[in-house]
Formats: C-alpha cells, sequence, structure tokens
C-alpha cells in the first residue's frame, strides 16, 4: 500500500509538471500541412522572406528522459506554439510538461479546446511533405490554398492568438487588433482563406469556465533556443490526462 501511494505521487508530479524534469531530443522533419507565414506580434512582422513555412510539423522524436517524455510518440506531429524562435532539423533538447504547466491553465485550456474541436490528424497527420523534405524548401505547387492546407495554417494562427492575446474573455480574440495580428494573403504565398477560417476557429470556442466539454490532453516541448511545440501523447496516456485518471494510470504501471 505504501508503494502504491508512492507511485501515485510520482505520477501526479509528472502529469502537473512538477519537479521531475523530464526531456527529449527534438529534431524537425518536414511540414505535412499549412503555408507561409505573415502576421505580426507587436511591431515585429514575421514573414521571413517568403521563404518560411509554418503549420503541423513531423518531427523526429529520440532519447526520451523520465516518464513523461515517454509518453511523446516516436515520430510524432507537432503544433508550434511559439514566434520569435525555429524549429531544427539538427535534433536539440526540450523539455516536456503538460500544456497547463507551460501555460497559465485558461490559455492551455482553451487550446485544448480549440484542439479537440478542430484538430484534424487524418487530413494533417500524414508522411506527405509540403515543406523542408531533406532540407530543402517547398515543394513543387505549395503552399496550395486547399481546405487542408488553409485549416492547418489557421489552427496554428489561433493558438498563437490565445496565447499571445487571450485576456480571460473571449472578445479579446481579435485578429485585427492587440498583440498578435494576422495579414491576409500576400502576393499569393499565403494560401487564401487563412484569416477567415482563423477567426471562425475562434469563435466557435466557449468560455473555459463553463465549458463542459472533452479537453484533450496535450504536452508541451519547450526549449530556450527552439520554438515550443504542441504534442499529443500516446493515446493510452492522451485519455488519462484528459480524464485525471492518476490513479489509473499508477495501477496499470505497477502491474508486472
Amino acid at each position: 500500500m505504501k508503494r502504491a501511494t508512492a507511485v501515485a505521487v510520482a505520477v501526479s508530479l509528472v502529469l502537473a509538471g512538477g519537479a521531475m524534469a523530464d526531456t527529449i531530443d527534438v529534431a524537425f522533419q518536414y511540414v505535412t500541412a499549412g503555408g507561409e507565414i505573415d502576421c505580426w506580434l507587436g511591431s515585429t512582422h514575421f514573414a521571413l522572406g517568403h521563404n518560411w513555412a509554418d503549420g503541423i510539423q513531423k518531427i523526429l522524436t529520440q532519447n526520451p528522459s523520465g516518464s513523461l517524455a515517454t509518453q511523446v510518440p516516436v515520430p510524432t506531429w507537432a503544433s508550434c506554439f511559439e514566434l520569435g524562435q525555429n524549429t531544427d532539423w539538427t535534433s536539440s533538447t526540450y523539455n516536456v510538461s503538460t500544456l497547463s504547466s507551460a501555460l497559465d491553465a485558461p490559455k492551455a485550456n482553451l487550446i485544448r479546446q480549440l484542439w479537440g474541436q478542430n484538430y484534424d490528424s487524418a487530413g494533417w497527420d500524414t508522411t506527405t511533405a509540403i515543406y523542408g523534405l531533406g532540407g530543402a524548401g517547398w515543394v513543387a505547387g505549395e503552399p496550395a490554398s486547399t481546405a487542408t492546407n488553409v485549416n492547418a495554417l489557421a489552427f496554428i494562427y489561433a493558438i498563437y492568438e490565445i496565447r499571445y492575446d487571450y485576456d480571460g474573455t473571449l472578445g479579446s480574440l481579435n485578429l485585427a487588433a492587440d498583440s498578435f495580428q494576422m495579414l491576409t494573403a500576400d502576393a499569393g504565398t499565403v494560401p487564401t482563406g487563412v484569416q477567415t477560417a482563423t477567426q471562425n476557429m475562434l469563435d466557435g470556442l466557449v468560455d473555459p469556465g463553463s465549458y463542459s466539454g472533452p479537453l484533450p490532453g496535450l504536452l508541451a516541448l519547450t526549449s530556450s533556443t527552439h520554438q515550443d511545440l504542441i504534442v499529443t501523447p500516446e493515446p493510452a496516456t492522451m485519455a488519462l490526462m484528459a480524464l485525471g485518471g492518476v490513479g489509473l494510470l499508477a495501477r496499470r504501471r505497477g502491474k508486472k
């Protein structure tokens, strides 16, 4: 009984992003859905010479250290939630925590709600590259204004809007105001319809304090030198995190 209690406490600390430091090595492989970035954060314009993509990234994950890090699939797909840094084809070490530990709880829960409503695993979690394959730039014909690309880029922009502008009220999620702002299609490089799709996703959210629907468990991969990422853990762990099933996880791991 004492041993089971200790296991439960340890698992609780891991899921809560507590004292246990989890790390994993991450290397960018390519973008599977998305498009050219063109947006503002304060006075900084992120367009990067029309040669960089944003969207759903396929990443290679290696050398997990810590119980939470071992729940990151190998490889997996990731969504960035930070402007100002980039991922890299060269492997770098990231810290692993729950998203609720990496951000304040209202923002994390709003992103989790956005994820549950809009993440298209069938369309986005693929092995088809639109950018970055083998260290190269855009694949021929990309970025195209397909529904898959438009919605993937809109999803990322919606995450940025929540992270940088959400002040506790849904009215603050306005792409034309405050710190994070989007531009419309620029010279054909940004897929058309992204701005509308992003605002539609944001308008579909419910105040976290009154939301009673499912919230998927999400993990944050964070780095001081590379772009922060969000990933979904292994399916069993994701379900337990969403339900708060710490005790169930402890009992499952206690079996031989």
